[in-house]
């Protein structure tokens, strides 16, 4: 009978001790985008947002508030530079999303698109789609896929309006019903 008191005596103090123990050896876990953080990844963002023109205080807070002020002062600067596309509206999008660079190569190539296909385009109807551009990448999970899917419409369907075919890629569903009507829900 002593022999297990003293066990249990022995297990209810190396329990706690052995946990004590690992908690305290053990680093704190961070994600890796903290580790080399520095004030240089703060004032890149900063300039970049400067020479997009967005105000001081905008461009405090966005960089600021940012998971990576890098990449956010990156999407704001393509869009910028790629499209007509508002810059304030520029940054609302672009921090809005997870991947940032994403989303401004999205915009851009569906600009450019826009543009190579119809060289006559007015700068009102190229204004109107490059904000719906954004938009649209805005909203779309995968935004690489998606103006590659707006891109081919674009091209193969002439006679349609851009918008039409980014309305068309955006409403796409995995699985659409009139191709697989077996694997749709009745």
């Amino acid at each position: 009978m002593r022999n297990s008191t003293i066990t249990r005596l022995i297990a209810a103090i190396s329990l706690p001790v052995g946990l004590l123990a690992t908690t305290i050896s053990s680093r704190p876990a961070f994600a890796s985008n903290f580790d080399n953080f520095n004030e240089e990844r703060f004032d890149r963002c900063l300039v970049q947002m400067l020479k997009s023109r967005i105000s001081e205080r905008d461009a405090g807070a966005a960089c600021a508030d940012a998971l990576n002020p890098e990449e956010l002062s990156t999407c704001v600067r393509k869009i910028e530079i790629g499209t007509p596309v508002v810059p304030q509206e520029a940054l609302k999008a672009c921090f809005r999303v997870r991947r940032p660079e994403d989303l401004a190569n999205c915009v851009v190539d569906i600009h450019d698109g826009i543009k190579d296909r119809d060289k006559e385009i007015d700068t009102t109807t190229l204004i109107e789609n490059s904000s719906l551009a954004l938009d649209y990448c805005r909203r779309s999970v995968l935004p690489a896929r998606y103006s590659r899917c707006v891109l081919a419409l674009n091209i193969e369907f002439t006679d349609a309006e851009p918008s039409e075919a980014m309305e068309t890629c955006i409403s796409a569903e995995d699985f659409p019903r009139q191709l697989f009507p077996e694997l749709s829900e009745e």
